[in-house]
């Protein structure tokens, strides 16, 4: 999880004067969320634990940048994350860490790249999408049209009907 990373850098952006929130969603592991008590005194954190999927629909699209943060491990270094075709889906700003295949199909035109790691770029990508909302809004629609070239439902149906009649 690069959750810590991603605090760090929301941090530093507003140490920079950037006027900014960060929603936490989800429940993860005991371990995973021990980060929680270290959080508890900021302000501009927001941790809302488990929401339902309707929930979770509305809250992207309230967001203005929907983030997928890791780290450098091996298990991030393999494939290309679900949950990031369904940020793209949003047609939001998308920022990914380059890891896996994610630079396969993201880059500096539909997506805001990072890379692992790295709480420096988290917070210069925040501070980008801040002072530049009319190029962030273009590539949050490019990211929209990425998700839906290469992993919409019909696109997968595609590539899964040319391997079946392959076989």
């Amino acid at each position: 999880m690069g959750s810590h990373f991603l605090i760090e850098g929301v941090e530093k952006a507003v140490q920079a004067g950037c006027k900014c929130e960060l929603i936490l969603v989800g429940k993860g592991r005991v371990r995973d969320m021990a980060f929680l008590d270290k959080i508890k005194d900021f302000s501009w954190i927001k941790y809302l634990g488990f929401i339902s999927d309707e929930e979770l629909y509305i809250k992207m699209r309230e967001c203005d940048i929907l983030a997928m943060t890791r780290t450098n491990s091996k298990f991030a270094n393999f494939g290309f994350p679900f949950k990031l075709s369904e940020y793209l889906s949003i047609g939001n700003v998308v920022m990914a860490t380059e890891v896996g295949d994610v630079p396969l199909y993201l880059n500096e035109n539909n997506s805001l790249l990072i890379p692992p790691e790295d709480s420096n770029a988290i917070a210069s990508a925040i501070l980008y999408v801040s002072e530049n909302p009319v190029k962030s809004l273009q590539i949050g629609r490019n990211g929209l049209n990425t998700m839906k070239e290469k992993f919409s439902i019909e696109r997968i149906g595609e590539i899964f009907i040319s391997f079946l009649s392959k076989i």
